[in-house]
C-alpha cells in the first residue's frame, strides 16, 4: 500500500465516523443543539415568587427537575412550548427548582417530592393547594391548571 492509499483510508474513516457521530445526535440524543430559551416567565427565587403570589393573589407553581430527567425535559420541550399552556401560566407565579441544588434538597425534603418532574401549587404561604408527578401533554395539563385554579379559588 501507498502512503496516498492508507491517507485516503484514514480520510474515509474520519468522515464515516464524523457523519456516525452526526446521525447520533440527531436521533439518539435528540440534537446537539442547547434547548430553546424558555418562554415561561421564571421567579428567580421562591422569595419572589411568594412575593409575587401575594401581591397579585396568584398561586406558585413549584416545578422541580433535574438536569439528567428525560421526563423533565420532554415536559419543557412539549408541554411547557405549547402557547395555550403559556397563555394559561399568565394565573401563577412559576418557579423552577433543581432538585439536585441544595436548595431543592431541602425543599423536596420539606413537600416530600419523590419522583421527577413534580409540580405543586402553592398559595404565597407555601400552603400546598394540588401536586402532579410525572410530564403531562399540553391538554391535560391545561386541565390541571384549571383543576388548581379552582380549588385555590374555593
Amino acid at each position: 500500500m501507498t502512503s496516498a492509499t492508507i491517507e485516503n483510508m484514514i480520510v474515509g474513516l474520519a468522515r464515516k465516523s464524523l457523519i456516525a457521530w452526526s446521525i447520533g445526535c440527531l436521533f439518539i440524543l435528540g440534537g446537539c443543539q442547547d434547548e430553546p430559551a424558555s418562554k415561561v416567565a421564571w421567579a428567580g427565587s421562591l422569595v419572589e415568587a411568594a412575593q409575587t403570589s401575594r401581591a397579585e393573589n396568584r398561586l406558585i407553581m413549584m416545578k422541580f427537575y433535574a438536569d439528567w430527567c428525560g421526563p423533565c425535559k420532554d415536559f419543557d420541550r412539549n408541554t411547557l412550548t405549547d402557547p395555550q399552556v403559556l397563555d394559561a401560566l399568565r394565573d401563577f407565579v412559576p418557579f423552577k427548582i433543581d432538585a439536585d441544588s441544595p436548595e431543592g434538597q431541602k425543599l423536596s425534603k420539606d413537600y416530600g417530592v419523590s419522583g421527577l418532574p413534580t409540580i405543586i401549587f402553592t398559595n404565597s404561604g407555601g400552603i400546598e393547594v394540588l401536586r402532579i408527578v410525572g410530564g403531562y401533554p399540553p391538554p391535560l395539563f391545561l386541565e390541571v391548571l384549571e383543576k388548581a385554579k379552582q380549588k385555590f379559588r374555593s
